[in-house]
């Protein structure tokens, strides 16, 4: 019971962290260049998707799949790829915004993000879960120190940011190489998650909302939704944790006894619901929480808050459905119905952007976006329980 506590206590932490950072950069820079900011690291999401090769999620299942492969070459792999997201997502943020400080605090950020998942996903893969979200809070702590000290002494926010991102990425590599989990990747370390990578590659191009909007319409108007939605991002470390924690037990009670789905589900499943059921009740009051968090410019956007901490909400009860599926060697069920759900909700948004339709409109493309996608995920598990496939 200590020990899930200490956990739960970490995962927080690094969620309060990760609020804090988006709060010091709403509060400290202007609409224009928060909303170029959050283009171009929602850019970064996707690219980090790609040159992930999915590794980070085969991560959690590694020890079940195959007990004979070394995590800690995959780790190294992983480690490889993140170079290559962050130097993509430099790129294509300059390209974006003709800023290069925003450009190379993009780039941090997004190894910083990728660095975080894949020591989480490894130790969680290893059954030290306490030791990852201590880990996840600690890289994360090091990454936001400098911006708060530049925030109290009137420094430039993204410069300071950008420095202490990619500093706690070197730190944390450099202890990866100094405790002996990193080892020389082979072929199969860069090719073992590709069973993955299609699927959240898919589901993390909703991430383009943001460079839509900034680029449809302005930086400035993305503002408001790209803060909405960051705010409301730390909604998901919990769920993180959920599928961190029940990924491994699923997977491993699945391959003892393939005949039904694993027990230990309905425990998730009951978890992930309450989480959400909290979540959608504590979304109306971020109408003023929202604006007294980021500052007064976000005033008259207000609206936008609790619509995307709605969306939160219904994407948390998502996770847990694509949590079985995966967990029982369905990655693929969840690939259609994201990959559908996706290309729907950017074509709304771009469509809604273009019509310079209000900003709750953009708000409820994503509730509906979650809704159908959650609607064809319970689909997918109900056919395969009628066909006694699991």
């Amino acid at each position: 019971m200590k020990s899930k506590v200490e956990m739960l206590a970490w995962r927080f932490a690094a969620a309060a962290l990760q609020a804090s950072v988006l709060i010091v950069l709403a509060r400290t820079t202007s609409l224009e260049t928060f909303g170029a900011y959050s283009a171009g690291y929602g850019l970064s999401i996707v690219l980090a998707a790609v040159a992930n090769l999915g590794l980070p999620a085969w991560l959690l299942r590694l020890p079940a799949e195959d007990r004979s492969r070394s995590a800690q070459s995959v780790v190294s792999a992983t480690q490889i790829l993140t170079l290559c997201s962050a130097g993509l997502s430099c790129l294509g943020t300059y390209v974006l915004t003709s800023n290069i400080w925003i450009a190379l605090a993009v780039g941090a950020a997004a190894a910083l993000d990728l660095t975080v998942l894949t020591v989480q996903n490894f130790l969680f893969g290893r059954n030290a879960a306490t030791a990852a979200t201590r880990a996840m809070a600690g890289i994360r702590l090091a990454a936001a120190v400098p911006l708060f000290v530049a925030a109290l002494t009137g420094g430039d926010a993204i410069t300071t940011y950008a420095v202490g991102a990619s500093s706690a990425v070197v730190a944390t590599v450099a202890v990866l190489a100094g405790t002996r989990s990193l080892s020389p990747p082979t072929r199969s370390s860069f090719t073992g998650g590709l069973s993955y990578w299609s699927v959240s590659t898919t589901a993390m191009a909703q991430q383009l909302d943001v460079p839509i909007i900034a680029t449809l319409m302005s930086t400035a108007f993305a503002a408001p939704y790209a803060a909405a939605f960051r705010l409301a991002s730390p909604v998901h470390i919990v769920t993180s944790l959920i599928s961190s924690v029940y990924i491994p037990v699923l997977s491993g009670q699945w391959r003892a006894d393939s005949s039904r789905i694993p027990s230990s589900a309905r425990t998730m499943l009951r978890a992930s619901a309450s989480y959400a059921a909290v979540i959608m009740l504590a979304a109306p009051f971020t109408y003023w929480i929202g604006p007294w968090l980021l500052g007064a410019q976000y005033e008259s956007t207000a609206i936008i808050f609790p619509l995307l901490f709605a969306a939160a909400a219904i994407s948390v009860a998502n996770q847990s459905v694509q949590n079985i599926l995966y967990s029982v060697g369905r990655a693929r069920l969840v690939l259609g119905p994201t990959a559908f759900v996706t290309v729907a909700f950017l074509l709304a948004i771009s469509l809604t952007a273009f019509a310079r339709a209000p900003l709750p409109a953009l708000g409820l493309c994503l509730i509906s976006a979650q809704i159908v996608l959650l609607a064809m995920l319970v689909w997918q598990l109900a056919s395969l329980r009628k066909r006694n496939r699991i």
